[in-house]
């Protein structure tokens, strides 16, 4: 990946790519973009990644805004320009009302699960909040080459005050961190699922330890959250109670259809945990996690701790 600049352009491209994080961000981003084009004498459109070409006028310069995950393919020449702003930052930007939270939380996987094949692109201009300062110039340089800026640059957003609601906290060292660190590097690093994304009741937070009792059903499942593509090792650390005497469970990793199940019988109470595999191929699927028990109970508990995934190679 060049993320210094893109290759220089004769004239303002018929349509360029910002993607980035829904927020302020990527929205001054957008604004600097037009600026540079609008002060070249260029007239400028703004669609929305995979609207209608002929909804912007002819003879108009397209920016196509993304914030994943659909995005233009890898092998596409579409120029592109990413903004990329501090998960933590965008988040706190963006987070009016807690509970709306693990909605956010899957926005910030959208953009990112995708964005490691389009940063590998030659034609890739990567913007982070370091990068402010330059910013306008760079972006000039990019796609107006020669051309003498004529209207000031809109300023970056204000930094955010550095306090999350503690989901949103948690989730940001252990899963969004690690996401964009492999996304913007390219060498994939290890990361956690924290158990609160996942929920045990419709829009209820996974709890530490659930109550078997009662018919067979998912116990645990979520976070329909986009993961970063490749094979995977999944591990989940789970509790049992000593009375789960029998009991069969399943742990299913789902997209459109099944990647991987596996069953198991704990037996007995204490520890437990489940290890596997998985291949992720499309990061623009939603997956889902499912713990089952398989049938129905009258007595038992089920914890639920650590849910890691760690690089790993395909079988054989």
């Amino acid at each position: 990946m060049n993320a210094e600049q893109l290759p220089p352009h004769a004239l303002a491209p018929a349509d360029v790519q910002l993607l980035g994080f829904p927020g302020p961000f990527t929205d001054w981003g957008v604004a600097l973009v037009r600026a540079a084009l609008e002060a070249a004498g260029q007239t400028v459109a703004t669609l929305g990644v995979g609207s209608a070409p002929s909804a912007a006028p002819a003879g108009t310069t397209r920016l196509w805004v993304g914030h994943g995950p659909i995005y233009q393919p890898p092998s596409s020449t579409l120029p592109t320009i990413v903004f990329l702003d501090n998960p933590a930052d965008a988040l706190e930007r963006l987070i009016a009302d807690p509970a709306g939270t693990h909605k956010l939380l899957g926005a910030m996987t959208q953009t990112l699960a995708p964005l490691g094949a389009v940063l590998r692109k030659p034609d890739t201009l990567l913007i982070r909040p370091a990068d402010a300062a330059s910013a306008a110039s760079r972006i000039a340089d990019a796609i107006v080459p020669g051309a003498e800026p004529t209207a000031p640059s809109p300023p970056p957003p204000a930094a955010a005050c550095g306090t999350l609601p503690d989901l949103a906290r948690i989730t940001v060292d252990a899963l969004l961190a690690p996401m964009l660190e492999t996304v913007v590097s390219g060498t994939r690093q290890s990361f956690a699922l924290p158990r609160e994304c996942l929920m045990w009741q419709p829009n209820e937070p996974a709890p530490a330890v659930v109550d078997l009792t009662g018919p067979a059903r998912p116990v645990f499942f979520g976070p329909y959250f986009q993961f970063l593509p490749g094979w995977w090792q999944v591990e989940i650390d789970l509790f049992f109670s000593n009375d789960v005497a029998d009991a069969s469970f399943a742990i299913e990793f789902f997209g459109e259809a099944i990647i991987k199940k596996i069953r198991f019988r704990p037996k007995r109470g204490g520890l437990f945990r489940a290890s596997f595999t998985v291949n992720i191929e499309d990061p623009q699927i939603g997956m889902e996690l499912r713990v089952w028990v398989e049938r129905g109970t009258i007595e038992g508990w089920l914890g639920i701790n650590r849910i890691t995934f760690q690089p790993s190679s395909p079988p054989g």
